[in-house]
């Protein structure tokens, strides 16, 4: 070989040992230098978007892998790294389309495996998420978090009671307090076992790292079993336990709305929003409370305010759709739906408001052009289906809209 090539071939190799060694700072360096020794060269891609993905920015990721794949179109480890990057934008479809090109060529190994699987229980494709758990299971795994994902696939097919012994497999090989019980806890609520999910929760520490999960779960099955003071015990001490912090008395705040304690829940809320004006979940709270109290002002400027924290909160959208009821405030609503969309064009609930508001409003072509926008995104969806068979309906296109 010649000493180009020699050279091309360290410093790859140098910058992926440091990369899986999660040497960032180090592996920058050998990259900028590979840039130099060989400008523009499809490898400076490659290693960039990895690079990206350690340091969790998923947007350039995607972006390098995808010049990358531009000019190996066929190399599986992008393929692989590019779903992965997709992934954890929430862009489900188009991560499955390459996780899946990936697991074909066996690249990427069990995590892969269960990386796919996990987006296809997220776009409820559980008896395709089954049949790549089973295999990892026939070959001797058999850890917790399997485990879990074994029983939410089970569960999504309709096999609660298969699901309940995966869950309490999924307890037993937790001996390490893995961090699946939490799952597990909710995989239980979730089939229907609230007993068993409030037994394993009370077994568990609180984790304040985790936006107080455990907490929010305990409170949400003593609610499913019909015992609204233990819930409210739950988020009491939780309060208490914490009176600085802002999520903490969201929660309390939240619970004690929902049970119309309301002069109590706002109280609580105020607090929390003192505490973090920012805080979404008081925010939501709070707007909420104002719905109830009949101050529609209020409710739509709390609500107003979350949407410039998070502009594709679909609850918030949602709710400030209702309280928009002046032509005036229903412009400054599209304009929300709008920002939203750019915001997050990989989720669907913003462009299914927005579908339904111009549904509302009898722009049958509005509807239409942001179905169509909406369909290479999400070419399976119940929801457009729906919604575009109810604007054949309104067109008097019958058979269109029965066939939607």
């Amino acid at each position: 070989t010649s000493p180009t090539a020699d050279l091309l071939v360290a410093r790859v190799n140098l910058a992926g040992l440091l990369l899986d060694a999660q040497q960032f700072d180090a592996a920058r360096r050998q990259i900028d230098a590979f840039d130099v020794d060989f400008p523009n060269h499809v490898l400076g891609r490659f290693l960039r978007g990895r690079l990206a993905l350690g340091l969790r920015d998923f947007p350039a990721a995607e972006n390098e892998l995808q010049r990358y794949l531009a000019r190996i179109p066929d190399d599986t480890r992008g393929q692989a790294i590019l779903g992965v990057a997709h992934f954890y934008q929430n862009h489900l479809l188009q991560a499955e389309m390459y996780l899946q090109q990936a697991v074909r060529a066996q690249v990427g190994g069990e995590a892969a495996r269960r990386l796919l699987a996990e987006t296809q229980l997220r776009l409820d494709k559980p008896n395709l998420a089954l049949e790549i758990l089973r295999r990892a299971e026939q070959e001797g795994a058999s850890d917790p978090h399997l485990m879990t994902m074994l029983g939410r696939a089970q569960a999504g097919v309709g096999n609660l009671d298969e699901a309940y012994a995966y869950y309490e497999r999924g307890l037993l090989a937790d001996v390490d307090g893995s961090g699946a019980a939490l799952s597990i806890a909710a995989g239980l609520l979730s089939i229907g076992r609230e007993s068993r999910a409030i037994e394993v929760l009370e077994g568990l520490p609180s984790a304040p790292g985790e936006g107080f999960r455990r907490e929010v779960l305990l409170i949400a099955a003593h609610l499913r079993s019909g015992d609204k003071d233990a819930a409210l015990l739950v988020s009491d001490s939780l309060a208490k336990q914490n009176p600085q912090d802002a999520s903490a008395l969201s929660i309390a705040g939240a619970l004690r709305l929902f049970l119309d304690q309301d002069e109590s829940a706002r109280q609580m809320l105020s607090q929390a929003l003192d505490l973090e004006p920012r805080n979404v979940a008081a925010l939501f709270a709070m707007s909420r409370y104002a719905i109830k109290v009949d101050r529609t002002d209020e409710a739509r400027t709390f609500l107003e305010r979350l949407l410039d924290v998070e502009p594709a909160h679909v609850p918030g959208l949602a709710s400030l759709g209702s309280v928009a009821r002046s032509e005036v405030h229903r412009s400054e609503f599209e304009g929300r739906l709008t920002k939203a969309i750019e915001h997050a064009p990989a989720q669907i609930g913003p462009r299914v408001i927005a579908i339904r508001h111009a549904i509302s409003r009898e722009d049958y072509s509005g509807a239409l052009n942001l179905i169509e926008d909406a369909e290479p995104v999400f070419p399976d969806s119940s929801l457009l289906h729906h919604s575009k068979g109810i604007v054949s309906f309104r067109l008097g296109q019958t058979e269109l809209g029965l066939a939607e």
